[in-house]
């Protein structure tokens, strides 16, 4: 059984005309129910500015979608120990393997949650590693070692006194809970809806130093995790073919140790034969490094993260060097030798990276190019082929990988 949402997606021309923005005070709510929701008022100095208008045209649209994630789930953080879960020793297929919690917030009863994603690996391997031994035994029809093992390593190993904290999801349309993850106790819940709101605000305050203008061109979200892509009127010609845009990407992982990330991208716009923009690609390095801003993770206190924020006035600086690397790719001169890195590379990749998309990029690939115009082109082919945030996000690495064997 899976969740019946995952990724959902909207990009800047689906925004109303009418979202130009939000003030202050209307995203407070992004932080209701937060336990560092006074600290971060505080330190950000929200009083001060809350009257202000957050002219970012988008980030309406994006209250309303990540406030939405609330009607169709509950998350619930719930402390405990391996020693005190149970199982229900009745499901036999690994596949159907679930976990029974007693004392759940604001729950009368014990509730089952179904492992998904990576909760269940994650779950057995921290069972003394027997992940792949529960599996052996899932798929041989011998379930009742598995419980039996899970008894004895409950009763017998101290590990599992140790305190974990259990991500639950209750899906509120079938009434039915998932464990999502397990994190440690000094896990801090800086969640999307933080995420949303510290995004807005820095770039709010950013805007106000510098004169450049913000908007929503990309929002990717699921019940765990959030990407936004906020592009600026700030951009600078590309000899003969484009123009390179600044482009932030703010993304936040509830679940993986990497939390909140700010980042620039590579945003290479290109031009038909009038000259005016025909089609766009990004690209971005798979490891931060120089095209970092910033990076809080769920283990760092809420001092820390604030301070951490003042970080964000390295945007412009970190900009200069994307758009000098972008302007290296003006002295490409073997564009069909990258078309062709490219293909190799979406030709060896693993089945789950691409999904069922793999031929269908590889068709698009076999098409020849002879400049930079003809390569950005099949590059935004490529991107169409899909509407799968993952997959998009796959061939952004992809595109970096394979243009900076040019420009670095």
């Amino acid at each position: 059984m899976k969740l019946i949402k995952k990724f959902k997606t909207f990009t800047g021309k689906e925004v109303p005309v009418s979202d130009t923005g939000i003030k202050v005070e209307e995203i407070i709510p992004l932080l209701k129910g937060n336990k560092f929701e006074k600290e971060l008022l505080e330190s950000l100095e929200i009083d001060n500015i809350k009257e202000e208008f957050i002219s970012i045209p988008g980030a309406n649209t994006a209250l309303s979608r990540l406030m939405a994630v609330d009607r169709d789930y509950k998350k619930i953080d719930h402390e405990t120990s391996y020693r005190s879960l149970e199982f229900d020793s009745t499901r036999k297929s690994k596949e159907e393997f679930a976990i029974v919690f007693e004392g759940v917030t604001e729950e009368d009863e014990n509730i089952t949650a179904l492992p998904i994603y990576s909760a269940r690996t994650d779950f057995f391997e921290k069972m003394n590693g027997m992940d792949k031994y529960a599996s052996q035994l899932f798929s041989k029809g011998l379930s009742n070692i598995v419980y039996a093992n899970l008894e004895l390593l409950q009763k017998n190993s101290k590990a599992t006194k140790n305190k974990s904290i259990f991500r639950l999801l209750k899906e509120y349309e079938r009434n039915i809970f998932f464990l999502r993850a397990i994190v440690s106790t000094s896990y801090r819940n800086y969640d999307n809806k933080v995420a949303l709101f510290v995004a807005l605000i820095s770039l709010h305050k950013s805007s106000k130093a510098t004169g450049n203008k913000f908007r929503i061109s990309n929002f990717e979200y699921s019940e765990s995790y959030v990407r936004i892509y906020f592009e600026s009127n700030r951009s600078e010609q590309l000899k003969n073919f484009g123009e390179v845009t600044q482009l932030i990407e703010v993304s936040n992982d509830e679940i993986k140790n990497r939390a909140l990330n700010f980042k620039c991208l590579l945003k290479i716009c290109y031009y038909d034969k009038n000259k005016k923009i025909e089609g766009e690609i990004i690209a971005k390095p798979q490891t931060t490094g120089k095209y970092s801003i910033l990076r809080i993770t769920h283990g760092q206190n809420v001092p820390t993260a604030i301070k951490m924020l003042n970080d964000i006035s390295k945007v412009d600086s970190i900009t200069n060097t994307v758009f000098e690397d972008a302007k290296n790719i003006s002295e490409i001169d073997k564009p069909d030798f990258i078309r062709d890195l490219v293909k190799r590379k979406i030709d060896n990749a693993r089945v789950d990276e691409l999904k069922e998309h793999k031929n269908a990029l590889i068709r698009e690939l076999e098409t020849k190019v002879t400049n930079m115009y003809d390569l950005l082109k099949l590059f935004n082919k490529l991107n169409l082929v899909t509407n799968d945030p993952e997959v998009k996000e796959y061939l952004r690495y992809l595109f970096y990988d394979a243009l900076s064997k040019r420009i670095v």
